[in-house]
């Protein structure tokens, strides 16, 4: 049994549920597949969607092997001096 100032006490909510608005919640997401997300799109875009994909993976690769050989220079000069 629950007295009336209990009743009258706003329930706690998270931090991050106080931004939230009341249709956020309700909504629900519907899942897409990749074929279904794309068909709009047409041979130029998928090709720039193909080729930006495989440029950040040849980044990915690439930047800790620069790093790498930086570090390397970096203490070849401070081995001479």
């Amino acid at each position: 049994v629950m007295s009336q100032e209990e009743e009258e006490m706003p329930k706690k909510t998270s931090f991050w549920q106080r931004f939230r608005t009341k249709n956020q919640d309700k909504t629900q997401t519907e899942v897409v597949n990749i074929r279904s997300l794309f068909r709009y799109a047409n041979t130029t875009e998928l090709f720039y969607l193909v080729l930006g994909t495989i440029a950040s993976i040849a980044f990915g690769i690439c930047l800790p092997l620069a790093l790498i050989l930086f570090g390397d220079i970096v203490d070849s000069f401070i081995n001479r001096a």
